[in-house]
């Protein structure tokens, strides 16, 4: 219950991460897929969890759903951004781009939800925080 609008959403990302343009470095590709997975977020639909962690009982339970679905969603950004470079899954590479972006996108999603009713749409959070790391992972190989 706590997690239906993000789950639905996020049952949508690999199929975004196929669709971006194959020339489009992989963070940014990375970041139009997460834009287009939280599109539909803004002020007037705000995932429960974000807001309401707070009343939900018990922090320790919701702190290990969360990290059930922040690690598959690494994995499926890990393998796309092997493959997307041309290295192993297994490589340090793709683990360190799948969680850090993971990380940006959750830091996002929380400065958002904080934001309050001016927050506008959730995706420009999203691809602000992924911006810096463009700027750097892209350089690394």
């Amino acid at each position: 219950m706590f997690w239906g609008d993000v789950d639905e959403q996020l049952a949508k990302l690999p199929a975004f991460l196929a669709d971006t343009d194959p020339k489009l470095p992989v963070i940014r590709a990375i970041g139009e897929a997460f834009a287009d997975v939280v599109a539909e977020f803004g002020p007037g639909k705000v995932p429960w969890v974000l807001t309401q962690y707070n009343i939900i009982g018990s922090l320790a339970e919701l702190q290990a759903s969360a990290l059930s679905r922040f690690t598959a969603q690494a994995d499926t950004l890990r393998f796309f951004a092997a493959d997307r470079l041309k290295v192993s899954a297994e490589d340090a590479l793709p683990r360190v781009i799948s969680y850090t972006c993971i990380a940006a996108v959750i830091a996002a999603a929380q400065a958002w939800a904080g934001a309050g009713s001016d927050r506008g749409p959730l995706a420009p959070y999203v691809l602000r925080a992924l911006a810096p790391l463009a700027d750097g992972f892209e350089n690394s190989k």
